[in-house]
C-alpha cells in the first residue's frame, strides 16, 4: 500500500481484566471473589499496577490474591497495588505480590 493520500483506519481494543479466576476474567477483584464460581481455594489472578477500588472478603472459603500478572495472563512481571480498603470479615487470605495502600 502507498500512503500518498490521506487514509482511514479503525481499530479495536479490549481492555484487560483486572481479576481472573481459571479463564475467567473480571471487572474487579470484589466481582472475582463474590462470583458463585469462585471456590474454597482459588486462585484469584490480579492484573499488575494499581488497582482502586475497597474490597471485602466475607466468605468462608480460603483465596490467594496473586498478583503481578501481564495483560494476557501469562507471566508474572511485577506486582499490583491496591490503592483501598481491604477487609477480612471470614475466611482466609494469602496474598503474593500485593501491596495495599
Amino acid at each position: 500500500m502507498t500512503l500518498d493520500a490521506d487514509r482511514s483506519v479503525t481499530a479495536t481494543f479490549t481492555a484487560a481484566p483486572r481479576a481472573r479466576v481459571g479463564a475467567t476474567g473480571f471487572s474487579s477483584i470484589r466481582s472475582a471473589y463474590n462470583d458463585v464460581a469462585t471456590l474454597n481455594s482459588a486462585v484469584i489472578k490480579l492484573l499488575e499496577g494499581l488497582q482502586t477500588e475497597n474490597v471485602t472478603f466475607g466468605r468462608n472459603i480460603g483465596v490467594t490474591l496473586d498478583g503481578g500478572y501481564n495483560a494476557s495472563y501469562s507471566a508474572v512481571t511485577s506486582k499490583t497495588t491496591i490503592n483501598g480498603r481491604v477487609e477480612i470479615q471470614a475466611g482466609t487470605v494469602r496474598v503474593n505480590r500485593v501491596v495495599v495502600k
